[in-house]
């Protein structure tokens, strides 16, 4: 039983929450983020984020849907999403787009699931050098 908020309370919290949600996503099909917290000794909140799945079983996350939208007026074309983009030595997956970010605007994902973000002129470039080495 928890009797006050800590680090570790709150940690363990959003793991049991998280495992809760696993079968409800499972029914509903659609996928559930338990985003961050905020706490003090005696509540929490956290943000929860609910995403429903492409055909394909990708959820449609808010900076999926940007991208597919937005691409077209950043050099970019919106079928690139998902494409895989080799740059500074790892390969990248182009995961969104960041409606509110000026310059680093889009997500990247590397192989080993670690995000990261890069300019869309830059994305462009390197989706240019590959195409043009094939």
């Amino acid at each position: 039983m928890i009797t006050r908020f800590d680090r570790a309370a709150v940690k363990h919290l959003r793991e049991r929450i998280e495992s809760a949600l696993e079968g409800i996503a499972q029914e509903s099909g659609v996928q559930f983020t338990v985003g961050r917290a905020t706490f003090d000794h005696t509540s929490t909140k956290f943000a929860l984020t609910a995403c429903v799945m492409d055909s394909e079983g990708q959820p449609l996350t808010q900076e999926r849907t940007d991208f597919v939208a937005l691409a077209k007026y950043h050099a970019l074309d919106p079928t690139d999403l998902d494409r895989k983009v080799v740059a500074f030595g790892a390969t990248y997956r182009i995961a969104g787009f960041r409606r509110k970010a000026q310059k680093n605007n889009v997500l990247m994902e590397r192989e080993d699931g670690k995000m990261f973000v890069m300019p869309a002129a830059t994305v462009a470039e390197y989706i240019k050098m590959r195409a043009f080495l094939r």
